[in-house]
């Protein structure tokens, strides 16, 4: 298998006897390649213009929403904070509310016990009386 080597000017020259046509051939080629890279890298410069463009405008937006998820994340930050504020001052203020419905309750139930037993009391009088007013109305008659 043959290796191929690359020719600058110089060795072309000192080596063109040795390899004769086949190096002028190859240098051709070589100089053709080269300029139709060249010249399509200048037929790319306005495509590559484009993807530069393009990637600086994908950059600045990166950067936008970057900024966007920093003052989201900020602002969730504070956001948690004030709920704990919140629950701390509401849990207090529910425990105090807790506190103040269960003296309520006791006193209504108090309340509802002396009144049961007031009605109670006024039923059993009543009987009593009732019972006194009957035998003293048999008594007169």
């Amino acid at each position: 298998m043959r290796i191929r080597k690359r020719l600058t000017l110089k060795e072309f020259h000192r080596n063109e006897d040795s390899y004769g046509l086949a190096n002028s051939y190859f240098f051709s080629l070589t100089i053709d390649w080269i300029s139709s890279i060249f010249s399509a890298a200048s037929s790319r410069e306005p495509h590559l213009s484009k993807i530069e463009d393009s990637i600086a405008e994908i950059k600045e937006e990166q950067r936008k929403l970057s900024k966007n998820m920093e003052d989201i994340a900020t602002s969730t930050k504070m956001g948690v904070k004030d709920i704990k504020k919140l629950h701390v001052v509401h849990t207090k203020r529910f425990r105090a509310l807790d506190k103040e419905m269960r003296g309520l309750k006791h006193q209504v139930n108090n309340i509802i016990l002396v009144a049961s037993n007031v009605i109670h009391n006024t039923v059993d009088e009543f009987t009593t009386i009732s019972v006194d007013l009957h035998a003293f109305c048999e008594i007169i008659s």
